[in-house]
């Protein structure tokens, strides 16, 4: 009954399955609660990178020059690029940190894709 990290990598995988299989994607309302108060930067490992790669991954359909870091849960230069892609577009410091401010403009943004495939 406790929903460690193994219990949300399971699920996470179980939910990109399903988007493998057509399903819509799904509002991500764990989201933006900031992942254990720290920032994610190069060499970051976990579920929350996993995380940050998957949502960077949804919305390279919208900004067509990200380019989407592989899900391997590991922030190396991929996805180091990919945020610093994400904050120039948004009027960030581009400097490649995921910290709360982008974290929550990245879900934000994800949040009102997922929105607008709900009114199609």
């Amino acid at each position: 009954g406790i929903a460690d990290q193994r219990t949300w990598e399971l699920l996470f995988n179980a939910y990109r399955a399903s988007l493998a299989l057509g399903a819509l994607p799904v509002s991500v309302e764990i989201f933006p609660i900031y992942p254990q108060g720290s920032v994610l930067t190069l060499g970051s490992r976990g579920f929350a990178v996993t995380t940050l790669q998957y949502l960077l991954q949804e919305l390279e359909h919208t900004y067509g020059e990200l380019i989407a870091p592989p899900m391997d849960g590991i922030y190396g230069e991929q996805t180091q690029s990919a945020v610093r892609a994400f904050q120039l577009r948004n009027a960030l410091p581009p400097d490649g940190i995921a910290d709360l401010l982008t974290w929550n403009r990245i879900v934000d943004q994800y949040n009102t894709l997922f929105r607008s495939y709900q009114a199609e």
